[in-house]
């Protein structure tokens, strides 16, 4: 691409040096300088064409790369969001940790009691036991009495009981931490599945992430590739608007020889001569149709468009006297973008004006015409959408508003 420009480039510029070559002392343009123009502003039209083209594309692209730079922000927002869960569960599991080493401290300190007190039963009933009969022969015998024996049976039995009680309490207990210590353990459990959910969700969402981050570059470097490519089509817009620029610089020039080296016409030093040169003072080009549908804007606009709801058909005069530089189409194939149908007018005084997208012409190259006279009909052809004229005004081969010369 970049070398088709490039060869486009030096195309125009050769072209203009053919424009200064072939131009000669004559009263009108040769039908080589009319193609050599032709040729630049086809380019020109084509450049502009192709910066429009360009520019919708960058706005898609932005509009794109918005979209996409929402959807990468979404997603950080969800993984900040899971990433705060899964923080939240971490100190869930912390604080049941927590819970469950009290608890199993808890349960280690009851079975050390249980364990305390079952063994001091142990040594009481292995006493017992070692004593047998004479255990209880001897509580009998050093009874002082009934009752006194009595109690002493009852107070062992007490002992026994009392222990055994405690065991039975201790063990309860013991039972009943650790029942909360599995709940807890349960719901550790829970947690930790629950995070292990979550964590997998991070991981699905970071790989979302990566991808919409990788088509979001992606998006980003074809948007800066595009503006790259907008702003060589307004370099490469503005070297051909150059180029048309010296080409009717160099017509002026010429026509300044020819009138000083006394060829047609009486001119004196002006730019063209006797009959055609004009007043420089412009008329209306489209009787009875006088409304602005685009106005002048230099390089983004070179004219003024003219039109209504009944453009096409309309009578187009001359703006003033003159001779007719050129009159026809240069649409030769890939020329849709052009001015299409178009007649070029010499004023003479360096003034000349533009009449486009025309849909037939009344008058041929070389021929004089006066202020008013018709010399197309409004039309819409060549890079236009909808009839209109597209009018244009250039003084000394640069252009200029048109607004400013209308009487």
């Amino acid at each position: 691409m970049k070398k088709r420009w490039r060869l486009l480039g030096k195309t125009a510029l050769a072209l203009v040096l053919a424009a200064g070559m072939v131009l000669t002392p004559m009263a009108q343009p040769t039908e080589v300088e009319a193609a050599s123009l032709n040729s630049l502003q086809q380019k020109q039209q084509e450049l502009q064409q192709k910066q429009k083209e360009n520019e919708e594309k960058i706005a898609s692209l932005k509009q794109d790369t918005a979209k996409q730079q929402e959807y990468v922000n979404t997603l950080k927002e969800q993984i900040q969001n899971v990433q705060e869960q899964i923080d939240g569960l971490n100190n869930q599991i912390n604080l049941l940790d927590e819970s469950i080493h009290a608890k199993q401290q808890e349960m280690d300190e009851k079975e050390k009691s249980v364990n305390d007190t079952v063994e001091q039963l142990r040594e009481r009933l292995k006493a017992l036991y070692l004593a047998g009969e004479a255990s209880t022969l001897e509580i009998v015998l050093n009874s002082e009495s009934v009752m006194d024996m009595a109690q002493k049976l009852e107070l062992v039995n007490m002992v026994v009981d009392h222990d055994t009680a405690l065991i039975d309490s201790l063990r309860g207990e013991a039972e009943e931490i650790a029942a909360q210590k599995k709940e807890i353990e349960d719901q550790r459990a829970q947690v930790a599945d629950a995070k292990t959910e979550i964590e997998q969700k991070s991981q699905e969402l970071g790989s979302l992430q990566q991808e919409a981050q990788k088509a979001l570059e992606e998006l980003q470097g074809r948007e800066a590739d595009a503006e790259a490519e907008q702003k060589r089509l307004q370099q490469e817009e503005a070297a051909a608007a150059d180029a048309i620029d010296a080409w009717y610089r160099e017509y002026q020039k010429q026509q300044e020889q020819n009138n000083n080296s006394g060829g047609s016409g009486s001119g004196g030093g002006s730019s063209g001569g006797g009959d055609r040169v004009g007043t420089g003072s412009l008329i209306w080009p489209t009787p009875g149709m006088t409304r602005i549908s685009q106005p002048y804007k230099g390089r983004a606009h070179t004219g003024i468009d003219i039109s209504n709801g009944n453009s096409y058909g309309r009578q187009i005069v001359a703006a003033d006297s003159g001779t007719v530089i050129y009159a026809g189409t240069n649409n030769t194939g890939t020329g849709m973008w052009t001015y299409g149908i178009y007649v070029m007018i010499d004023h003479g005084n360096g003034m000349s004006t533009l009449y486009a997208h025309c849909s037939s012409v009344s008058v041929s190259p070389g021929q004089t015409v006066t202020k008013g006279q018709e010399i197309a009909r409004v039309g819409n052809t060549g890079n236009s959408f909808g009839a209109h004229l597209h009018f244009e005004v250039r003084v000394n081969g640069s252009l200029t508003n048109p607004m400013n010369y209308f009487q």
